[in-house]
């Protein structure tokens, strides 16, 4: 079921992007995650076309998430206003108005179903090129299981293509997980870092600079767009049972498949961790064990970082090994340790599961590794080789 609830706007705190936080006011509710009961922080997303917010604006609030104590950061989500929005107009952004202007619905057949342009409809420039597109010709894509991936990986890509250099790379946001790109702070602290240089919202996602009906049809889009490198997995939001087939992150089986169908390599970090209290993530977690050892069907690139603790290390190999990896796949070994002030130099602190580097260093290890064999391929696909520092990165298979 869906809780509503009806509030009413108490600030408009700023706008980014897409997204517009608002503090609402709730009567009744209990307590509230603010200093002053009854307030709430709550976001609203301008692409299913609802603007013009201010002070006692009486507005309609999701409340389930927060209710459930679920993974949404602690907002509410605005559904719609319930008094007229001020001031009355297009108060749409230009950039906004161009991709609505389209044929291809996302979120179809829910009460919040919206019109966008897709990359590949006619009309798109790049419709005519990808009517003949069915490859994406050796371009490296990083297929990630979690969200908090993207981060450290694409961070340590940068450090190792260095300040003079700068790779085009394009992230695919799946549907899997969140479906509004406006919707996470962390995409946005990413983009305004200049980590990625294009947003593809694939399949039902929204609110990319691109959008596109398939992960397959995004991936052709980020090479036709001129992209060195491509990232591609879910946004925030994982869902997991504790059972083995019960979770989101079983996509990155088909999308690791995808990629090396379409003619691409497919690198993927594992999800390694030292500091996770559930028995079944510790070391290399059972989602990718299951994925990559019983679900993939094509060879990947699976990425195994070096200078792990070595009981850690004996448990990763030993996991590896048992869930047939070892066999299936290409297991390629770089050292983190180079990259590591990659994520120091960042304007934020990444986290995975509410954890930072330092919480979990074997997390982020592997994601370094995985960003520094990107580099490596994505460099040797250029025909440049010595454009980044792959000698330091202890590359060995």
């Amino acid at each position: 079921m869906i809780e509503l609830r009806v509030g009413v706007v108490h600030q408009v705190v700023g706008r980014d992007g897409d997204r517009v936080d608002l503090v609402v006011r709730i009567d009744g509710q209990g307590a509230a995650p603010s200093d002053e009961p009854g307030f709430y922080p709550a976001y609203a997303l301008t692409q299913l076309g609802y603007g013009g917010w201010y002070p006692g604006q009486r507005v309609l609030v999701n409340t389930s998430a927060v209710s459930l104590s679920l993974g949404s950061g602690g907002y509410h989500v605005v559904v719609a206003p319930l008094d007229p929005p001020r001031p009355p107009g297009d108060w749409r952004t230009p950039a906004l108005r161009r991709r609505l202007h389209g044929h291809i619905v996302k979120l179809r057949y829910t009460p919040l179903q919206t019109v966008v342009r897709a990359a590949e409809e006619p009309g798109s420039p790049y419709h005519r090129a990808l009517r003949r597109v069915t490859r994406i010709d050796g371009l490296p894509v990083a297929v990630l299981a979690l969200h908090g991936m993207l981060t450290p990986l694409v961070a340590a890509l940068r450090w190792a293509w260095g300040e003079e250099r700068r790779p085009r790379v394009a992230y695919v946001m799946t549907d899997a997980t969140s479906l509004a790109a406006a919707s996470m702070r962390t995409l946005g602290q990413v983009r305004r870092a200049r980590l990625i240089d294009l947003l593809i919202t694939a399949g039902q996602a929204l609110g990319g600079d691109l959008e596109a009906v398939h992960p397959a049809s995004a991936l052709a889009v980020a090479r036709l767009a001129g992209c060195d490198v491509a990232l591609v997995g879910p946004g925030p939001g994982t869902v997991g049972t504790a059972t083995p087939l019960g979770t989101t992150a079983l996509e990155q089986a088909y999308l690791a498949d995808l990629v090396t169908a379409l003619g691409g390599t497919a690198v993927v970090p594992l999800r390694i961790s030292q500091a996770d209290a559930r028995v079944r993530h510790r070391g290399v977690s059972h989602h990718d064990r299951i994925a990559l050892g019983q679900l993939a069907g094509r060879p990947a690139t699976v990425v195994l970082p070096a200078r792990l603790p070595r009981a850690l290390r004996r448990l990763v190999v030993g996991q590896l090994a048992a869930a047939g990896i070892l066999r299936r796949h290409r297991v390629v070994q770089a050292d983190p340790l180079p990259a590591r002030p990659a994520l120091e130099r960042l304007p934020f602190v990444p986290r995975t599961m509410g954890r930072d580097p330092a919480a979990d260093p074997a997390f982020f290890d592997g994601c370094l590794a995985a960003g520094m064999v990107l580099a490596r391929l994505s460099a040797a696909r250029a025909g440049d080789s010595g454009a980044v520092r792959a000698g330091r990165m202890g590359w060995r298979e």
